[in-house]
């Protein structure tokens, strides 16, 4: 058995770069750039390219006017394929602390425009199909007293995007949640990035480039996954996985 699993990310969040915004090494986890408004792509044709199970981040970019440099806003989540009447569906953890399967209207929130879609698609395999459907499925039934067990302290704690000033190593966000789900690994790109925005040295006004490493044992994995396995009982997810396996059915049909 693999004792570690180690990944070294390369980051650039020079928002109109190629390389934008990470890319992992040796290409354990594949990049795509899906969509991007400087491009004039169909952004409904370009949704046909993402896989079942990919993860997808989108962006909200936007030039500042004193600096010129593009600030953006990020979301990300996990597609699981079409719905009956060919409506692309994702699931995602929102700042409501709550975990749904959606819609891409609702995804994308449609109060502005997205500008650029990245995907990540394992090419080493982290984890088996049937463990992530069955991951996502608990994260989205698993309640109690009506608030989703995903949030509560014993599992991964409220819904917080940034790092705490306190251990600068808090969060718990939407990239932790497709990334536990997918990996099985529990860390955030966007909390890295906002990590290293804080460092006393940075260049605030300049472009941010730099290597994260990540390393995860054996006993951190195990964790990660008996969390996700206690948020609900297999027989109360049974149609949760239907129906998951359903949206990516209507792919394979096409």
């Amino acid at each position: 058995m693999v004792e570690t699993i180690q990944l070294k990310i390369f980051y650039n969040d020079d928002y109109l770069n190629d390389d934008f915004l990470s890319k992992f090494e040796n290409e354990k986890i594949e990049k795509i750039l899906v969509y991007s408004s400087r491009r004039e792509d169909d952004i409904q044709e370009t949704l046909n390219s993402i896989r079942p199970l990919d993860i997808v981040k989108i962006f909200k970019g936007r030039k500042k006017a004193r600096t010129k440099k593009f600030s953006y806003t990020v979301h990300a989540g996990i597609y699981l394929g079409k719905d009956e009447e060919e409506k692309h569906k994702f699931c995602h953890a929102n700042s409501a602390n709550w975990i749904e399967i959606c819609n891409w209207e609702i995804f994308s929130c449609k109060t502005s425009p997205v500008t650029k879609i990245i995907c990540y698609r394992p090419v080493t395999i982290f984890k088996n199909r049937e463990k992530i459907i069955k991951h996502i499925a608990k994260c989205i039934i698993g309640e109690v007293n009506g608030r989703k067990r995903y949030f509560d302290n014993d599992y991964f704690g409220e819904f917080y995007l940034g790092l705490s000033r306190e251990t600068q190593k808090e969060t718990n966000n939407c990239e932790c949640f497709a990334n536990r789900c997918v990996l099985g690994l529990d860390f955030s790109e966007l909390f890295f990035h906002r990590r290293k925005e804080e460092e006393p040295d940075n260049n605030r006004g300049g472009i941010l480039m730099f290597i994260e490493t990540v390393e995860f044992n054996n006993a951190e994995i195990n964790e990660i996954e008996r969390k996700l396995d206690s948020l609900a009982t297999d027989e109360e997810v049974n149609n949760k996985i239907n129906e998951i396996n359903n949206y990516q059915a209507n792919i394979e049909q096409q």
